[in-house]
This record gives structure tokens, C-alpha cells and sequence, in this order.
């Protein structure tokens, strides 16, 4: 489910018609219609307001599950943050091709407070990006949001990292050996472990570790 369903969706909730929703966010019937329809991302100052009549925002922007206690999140004084959201999806299979438009960003606008606590991490250091495919299930399945931690880039034994391989996009958890060999290991064991060769673990890219993943349930 996208944004813009998920918006339509409390939208209907409500029992609103469009012009009212909007009436009640500050917008106008149009600007709502493109929102709802994902041809406009939602500007700062419309999740605001939807936080204010009760939207759970994390819900809204990633599909997470609802907060248990609404009130967790309050309208008052809550501290939004946007999070780069990277153009392209990371292959929790067998790898996608990088391009240099791979680097543009747009961002999402997440509650800090909500951002912080599901990752234990800084906000201002997370990157947003999908996961495609299943090699990394159950941990993360094909279509997930995933949150990465850009300052984590020392690879440690067992963790789950964002990286680029040859010019290739990858999800996948590192297994390191005392002789330093690194290894990709995918969650899913149909898939084979992949060992890098030198050439290829001295150019590695990493982008972070990732530190959160979600998505709708089956």
C-alpha cells in the first residue's frame, strides 16, 4: 500500500469527503486528490496537520504498525524530521545494477521521536531506501522499507548492510573470518553464501547498516 492509499484510507476512516479532509489539513480538494493519487508528496506542513487530527504519520509514510498508544505521538510539539529516501531499491537477491541517478534523493517526513525509537539510532544519520526481492527472508521481505544507519559503515560479523558490490546494489548480512574474508550471507538459505574476491572487497561501497525494516503483513 502506498502513501497516498494509506492517506486515503484515514481519510475515509473519518467519513470525509475530499473537500472536507483537505478543508480540515490546511489543503486544497486538488492538492489532496494528487496526494491521494502519489503524483505529489505530502509537504511538511500537511503532516503536521495530520499528526494534529490523530494520523499516526509513521503509519502514513513507511506502513509501519500503528503505535499502540496514539498519544505517544502528540500534536503538541512534535518534531517532524525528513528522511533521504534513496531513488532506487537494493536487491535482497541476486544483486541490481548501480547508475549514477542511484544517488538522487527524495525525502519522506517522519515523527523524530518515532524515527529514534524503532532504531536506537540518530535520526539525522538514516537513510530510507526498499528492499527488492527474497533472499533475505524472513528478516526482510521483497517491496520492505528499510532504514539505514549512513554512519555505520565498519562492517561487523552478522549484521545486515546496504552496500555496492562491482557496481551492484545489495542487501545482504556480512560474515567476516579471521583471515579476513568476507562473506554476503542471505537469511534465506536456498540462497548460496557469496565470498567477495579481493579485488572486489577493496572497492566495496557501504552505505549503512541497516537498522530497521517494515512492511505490510501477509
Amino acid at each position: 500500500m502506498t502513501v497516498g492509499a494509506r492517506l486515503k484510507q484515514f481519510r475515509e476512516s473519518k467519513g470525509l469527503s475530499q473537500e472536507e479532509f483537505a478543508d480540515a489539513i490546511g489543503t486544497t480538494q486538488r492538492s489532496l486528490s494528487r496526494y491521494e493519487a502519489d503524483e505529489t508528496e505530502l509537504k511538511v506542513s500537511a503532516v503536521q496537520r495530520l499528526a494534529e487530527i490523530g494520523c499516526d504519520t509513521a503509519w502514513l509514510v513507511t506502513g509501519a504498525t500503528p503505535l499502540s498508544h496514539p498519544s505517544e505521538v502528540s500534536a503538541v510539539g512534535l518534531l517532524l524530521i525528513e528522511i533521504p529516501h534513496y531513488a532506487v531499491a537494493f536487491s535482497a537477491g541476486n544483486g541490481r545494477s548501480a547508475a549514477p541517478e542511484d544517488e538522487a534523493f527524495h525525502s519522506l517526513t517522519v515523527p523524530e521521536e518515532w524515527a529514534r525509537r524503532v532504531t536506537r539510532r540518530n535520526p539525522k544519520h538514516l537513510i530510507m531506501a526498499l528492499a527488492e526481492g527474497n533472499s533475505m527472508e524472513p528478516t526482510i521481505g521483497d517491496g520492505a522499507t528499510l532504514l539505514i544507519d549512513k554512519t555505520d559503515q565498519a562492517l561487523s560479523n552478522g549484521r545486515i548492510y546496504a552496500l555496492v558490490v562491482d557496481d551492484t546494489l545489495f542487501v545482504k548480512r556480512v560474515r567476516r573470518t579471521l583471515k579476513g574474508e568476507i562473506f554476503l550471507t542471505s537469511d534465506n538459505k536456498s540462497f548460496p553464501e557469496e565470498q567477495l574476491d579481493n579485488d572486489e572487497t577493496r572497492d566495496i561501497r557501504i552505505i549503512g547498516q541497516v537498522v530497521w525494516s517494515g512492511g505490510a503483513l501477509a
